[in-house]
């Protein structure tokens, strides 16, 4: 069995303002979300959505990190988002946001190299997020 290894990165889920309404329950922190390519948007040809365990759509990854997000998750791993806090409007012009924690999970190598591209984009300090490898846990097969 391979081994496989994770990281998590703290941002955010952009968009919220125009789902919340719809959605059954309010997200909780702690809550899941799939990452899922959003290949027909017409805003960003490199989208992420964001979505609950039931399928209804909570926003996307921020356009300045979807095309590294997109290509991670197209070609080389997982990725799921945790939320971590309450909406927030931070008055940047991106609406309702949703504190995360996206996990990205793989093999080492692919996850060294989104982990580097994510550092030139100063997303990561040094030391902050450590690529750690994945323990399967007793009960798994």
């Amino acid at each position: 069995m391979a081994t496989s290894y994770e990281f998590y990165l703290e941002s955010s889920i952009r968009g919220y303002h125009a789902y919340f309404r719809s959605l059954e329950e309010a997200i909780t922190v702690g809550e899941i979300l799939e990452c899922k390519l959003d290949s027909n948007n017409p805003h960003d040809p490199f989208a992420i959505i964001a979505r609950t365990l039931k399928g209804e759509t909570v926003g996307h990854v921020p356009i300045e990190l979807s095309q590294i997000f997109w290509e991670f998750l197209s070609h080389y791993g997982g990725l799921e988002a945790e939320c971590i806090g309450h909406k927030y409007n931070a008055g940047k012009g991106n609406g309702l946001e949703l504190p995360v924690d996206y996990k990205f999970f793989g093999n080492q190598q692919h996850l060294n190299q989104v982990h580097m591209r994510l550092r030139e984009l100063e997303c990561i300090t040094a030391n902050k997020w450590d690529i750690t490898e994945i323990t399967p846990s007793e009960n798994s097969c």
